[in-house]
């Protein structure tokens, strides 16, 4: 069985550390089904780079494409790269998705069973980052923030983290307030503010979203000893519910499946 962990591929038994980090797929190989409690066995697949020696997977859908950041770009300046977000398939292999147009880097974070990708892009002038989403036909679109970039905030900062398949976009942004807020991304509406919709005034942050549109992150509550975030789901109609924590201050929800189950 082979596992990875934080860039190393660790084999059942045996270490084997490697100088660069890459995109890896880990696909199960095959399993024995006589056995109650078989173990599967699985094969790690090298996804390469777009140019220099690393890479990192963040997402992939069930037709096994993946979507990360790869290094793409050489900057003589630093004699560093600069990373470009990317899908990857086993027809086409890595396919750089560019970035906001004037931008130098950016990188995916998650991809729908369409092959629509989402996450962040920089913009052309410093300190700044919007959420996109990506898609074979469109190219990369620039979701805009929340309101940072005018007023009292002069940086402009959003980033998409969850995508599903009816292209719908949870993330996080800035506001004009200068305080980070989950937001809902659609085509028709654009990005709405989950702040007024239930999650407070306060920090909060979108993470995932499920088909049904339900979106699960962290949010700010009261308590003793000030603000702490808790996990949340949140959707359309029952607004947001406080999951709480397991005894502790804070919680946080990565993820949340089409049966509305969190973790």
């Amino acid at each position: 069985m082979f596992y990875l962990l934080k860039g190393e591929n660790k084999e059942k038994g045996t270490v084997s550390c490697h100088s660069v980090y890459r995109a890896l797929l880990i696909a199960i190989f095959g399993t024995v089904a006589i056995a109650a409690h078989a173990v599967p066995s699985y094969t790690i697949l090298d996804l390469g780079t777009l140019a220099g020696a690393t890479s990192r997977g963040n997402g992939v859908n069930d037709s096994g494409q993946v979507t990360g950041g790869a290094q793409a770009v050489y900057d003589p300046m630093t004699g560093g790269y600069f990373s470009h977000a990317f899908v990857w398939d086993n027809a086409s292999g890595m396919t750089d998705l560019g970035t906001i147009t004037g931008s130098w880097w950016s990188g995916g974070n998650a991809i729908n069973n369409d092959g629509q990708v989402t996450g962040q892009s920089a913009l052309s002038y410093l300190f700044s980052t919007h959420a996109f989403v990506w898609d074979s036909t469109t190219g990369m679109i620039d979701l805009g923030t929340l309101g940072g970039g005018t007023g009292t905030v002069p940086y402009s900062n959003s980033h998409g983290s969850g995508i599903n398949d009816s292209g719908v976009v949870t993330g996080t942004s800035i506001t004009n307030e200068g305080i980070n807020h989950a937001f809902l991304w659609d085509a028709v509406n654009g990005m709405v503010d989950l702040g007024p919709l239930g999650l407070g005034s306060g920090r909060s942050s979108g993470n995932g979203i499920n088909d049904s549109g339900m979106v699960t992150g962290s949010y700010s509550v009261s308590s003793p000893l000030g603000d702490v975030g808790h996990a949340y789901v949140w959707d359309a109609v029952y607004g947001v519910i406080d999951i709480g924590t397991l005894g502790g201050l804070s919680s946080v929800g990565i993820a949340v499946n089409d049966i509305g189950q969190v973790a």
